[in-house]
C-alpha cells in the first residue's frame, strides 16, 4: 500500500461465485481504464478461492487491474471480509474513507470514491 500513496486506491474484494460481483466487474473495468493511469488504483482481492478457479474465471472475464488471490497472501485483520462485493476506498493519504458491503450500487461507489478525492466526471 505505501507504494500506492497519493493515489486514490480501491479494493475490490470479490468471488468468482458471486452475482453482484459479475455485474459490478465490468463498471469497475471502465472506472480502472478512465482513471488508472491517473490517480486511481484499482486492486482487486479474491477471496478464499484456490489460483486455478481464479484463473479460469479470469480468462472468461479479464480485468486489466493486478488481482491477488486472498488464499496465497496473509491480508491484515481488518481486510477479512465476508461479504461479496465489499469495497474499500482508501485516500490519497492512506486514510480508509469507505467501507461498502454488498451489492449497494455502483453509483454510490462513485460518490465515494469522489469524497476520497477522485476527480470523477
Amino acid at each position: 500500500m505505501a507504494d500506492l500513496r497519493g493515489k486514490t486506491v480501491l479494493l475490490d474484494f470479490w468471488t468468482t461465485w458471486c452475482p453482484p460481483c459479475q455485474a459490478d466487474a465490468p463498471s469497475i473495468e471502465k472506472l480502472n481504464e478512465k482513471y488508472g493511469n491517473k490517480n486511481l488504483a484499482v486492486i482487486g482481492i479474491s477471496v478464499s478461492e484456490d489460483r486455478g478457479i481464479v484463473e479460469s474465471y479470469l480468462k472468461k472475464h479479464p480485468h486489466n487491474y493486478p488481482v491477488v488471490l486472498s488464499s496465497e497472501n496473509q491480508l491484515p485483520r481488518p481486510y477479512q471480509i465476508g461479504v461479496f462485493p465489499t469495497y474499500l476506498i482508501i485516500s490519497p493519504d492512506g486514510t480508509l474513507m469507505t467501507a461498502a458491503k454488498g451489492d449497494q450500487g455502483f453509483g454510490k461507489l462513485r460518490k465515494d470514491l469522489q469524497k476520497a478525492g477522485l476527480g470523477i466526471e
